[in-house]
């Protein structure tokens, strides 16, 4: 009798300490979520926050928002393209929100997280990078996105191109019941960074980087060292190990095109003018586009024409040298390429006034 009042007694004790527990975690988790979300998504919450600032000192300048992945994010500084616009044309903001590791996926889910927050952009410059398009190896965004934190507005986007909807909202629920797991790397940086495991201390490096250079404007400098001769060939021999398969089978998934369709109709619903942005590549890559070319020409001229979009192609307007590692423009040159970029393509967009056919892309063009 005695045994059987104890098992009665233990069993609601222990379900009020399961339900404090997790009740406890899931207010800690919302609070991360809302009031520190640098803990729980670094660079987002970097990028965001920057951006809320340029947009409270000039509440009524239209904004410009750029995405894409790291090739935007270390290429376009947007204080070089509005150095290039002249009093006579309209003031705008203009944001750099790429994000490493992003193709059409992270731009559609990137867009609609900042339409949430209720900022509206005017205009919206896409980066477009041919190898993201296939949605294979190293540019699978399934892979990407399932490595980072999914938020609530994401799961009905992420439903409909990966169908894996109970998943995500696992790790949503997840995520938020065991934030002491799984923003550790976020929390100790910020309480106890001499604490963070060995395993971990290039993530919380990376996240260092990008909080002491990301500019108020979203870009940040590349770090590399121009003058490597054999750091350039392991550049190479990478670029030919992982990114020449993606051009020799090249095929645009449909998960792209679905999200590629998803953002510019949400674009074409808040009445936002976009523009598709083809970053400047090294010799290497555009000696892999002809055997493509025809297939990524007809693709882009189609979503432009639907979309009313012009499509730059600025694949040619750097040398080897300002693209150390094939891929990313150093600083300088992304301080030259933001310059040219301000004077032949945002200017001329914010008038109004048409591109010139040298910047844009050619049916027959190969770069």
């Amino acid at each position: 009798m005695h045994r059987r009042r104890l098992r009665g007694q233990a069993r609601p004790a222990l379900l009020w300490m399961l339900f404090f527990f997790l009740g406890g975690h899931l207010l800690l988790g919302l609070y991360l979520f809302q009031s520190h979300l640098e803990c729980c998504d670094p660079e987002f919450a970097l990028r965001l926050r920057n951006l809320q600032a340029r947009l409270a000192e000039s509440p009524e300048r239209p904004l410009a928002l750029a995405v894409g992945s790291s090739r935007m994010a270390f290429g376009l500084r947007p204080a070089s393209v509005l150095e290039q616009t002249s009093e006579e044309q309209p003031r705008s903001t203009l944001f750099n929100f790429a994000m490493l590791g992003t193709g059409p996926v992270g731009e559609r889910l990137v867009l609609h997280r900042v339409l949430t927050k209720g900022i509206k952009p005017k205009w919206l410059f896409v980066e477009v990078w041919a190898p993201f398009l296939p949605q294979r190896d190293f540019s699978n965004e399934e892979t990407i996105l399932f490595r980072r934190d999914t938020y609530l507005c994401d799961l009905p986007m992420i439903s409909r191109l990966y169908h894996r909807r109970w998943e995500a909202a696992g790790r949503v629920l997840t995520e938020t019941l065991t934030p002491l797991l799984h923003y550790r790397v976020g929390l100790l940086n910020r309480c106890a960074p001499e604490l963070v495991p060995p395993l971990l201390v290039s993530e919380r490096q990376f996240n260092d980087h990008l909080q002491s250079h990301l500019d108020g404007s979203g870009w940040v400098p590349f770090a590399v060292d121009q003058d490597d001769p054999a750091g350039s060939r392991i550049h190479i021999e990478r670029a030919q190990r992982m990114t020449k398969p993606l051009f020799d089978r090249f095929q645009i998934s449909a998960v792209s095109e679905e999200a590629m369709h998803e953002m510019l109709e949400e674009c074409r619903a808040n009445d936002i003018q976009v523009a598709l942005l083809l970053m400047p590549e090294h010799s290497l890559l555009r000696s892999w586009y002809p055997a493509m070319q025809a297939r990524l020409t007809a693709y882009l001229r189609r979503v432009g024409a639907a979309y009313q979009a012009p499509i730059i192609d600025a694949r040619a307007w750097h040398a080897d040298m300002d693209i150390p590692d094939c891929c990313h423009l150093s600083p300088d040159a992304a301080r030259s390429f933001s310059e040219r970029f301000g004077r032949e393509v945002y200017g001329p967009l914010l008038e109004g006034r048409p591109l010139a056919s040298d910047v844009l892309l050619h049916e027959s063009d190969n770069p």
